[in-house]
């Protein structure tokens, strides 16, 4: 045999081998059952998320004692699209906003308590950081959460039953003008004596 009638010869075995193996591969393979606990739909599409970002805005930079004058909150250019087109570009998928810390502050206009942008100097009294960055977020397609401290330290009446009542409903407030959320962030009062 020639070496071109080998070479043909290679070649078309080279030929058969590769088609045959194309055959092969549309074999359909089951996938394994589920063991143990299995992820809803949600969850899975929490995971998805890769990326999200917790933003922290209000009175308190440090400490928070929940004594610090209502006052000094004015936020001289506040520009949350800006914040949302930044986490956008770190290909962030999600923003969860502490609408509460546990000094108590409140970044929306709350009708429960005066320790809120309400009694702020910061757009005569009539801003709502809250509202904006939910806007913002929802305008340039950002899943939006939720995370309210349950400790407050500017509140007279934490760890007893009538602070229960007034943090269920400022939980219920936020929700019924800001939401809905991706996500709600619960986390155990305070540090020390773990009141709830």
């Amino acid at each position: 045999m020639s070496s071109k009638s080998a070479k043909r010869w290679m070649g078309f075995i080279v030929l058969i081998v590769l088609v045959s193996g194309c055959f092969a591969a549309k074999t359909q393979v089951a996938a394994p059952k589920p063991c143990g606990p299995v992820p809803n739909e949600a969850q899975l599409d929490w995971q998805k998320k890769e990326l999200i970002t917790l933003v922290c805005f209000g009175m308190g930079a440090g400490p928070h004692y929940g004594d610090e004058p209502v006052e000094n909150f004015n936020p001289a250019a506040l520009d949350t699209d800006q914040w949302v087109r930044v986490c956008q570009d770190a290909e962030m998928k999600g923003m969860i906003i502490a609408a509460k810390l546990v000094d108590g502050f409140c970044i929306w206009p709350s009708k429960y308590t005066d320790y809120s942008v309400k009694s702020s100097p910061w757009k005569d009294g009539k801003g709502d950081p809250m509202g904006e960055i939910v806007a913002s977020c929802r305008k340039f397609g950002m899943d939006v959460g939720l995370y309210m401290a349950p400790w407050d330290r500017n509140h007279a009446e934490y760890a007893r039953p009538a602070y229960v009542e007034y943090y269920y409903n400022q939980w219920e407030e936020v929700l019924r003008e800001y939401g809905p959320f991706f996500e709600l962030w619960f986390d155990g009062g305070n540090w020390k004596s773990g009141y709830y």
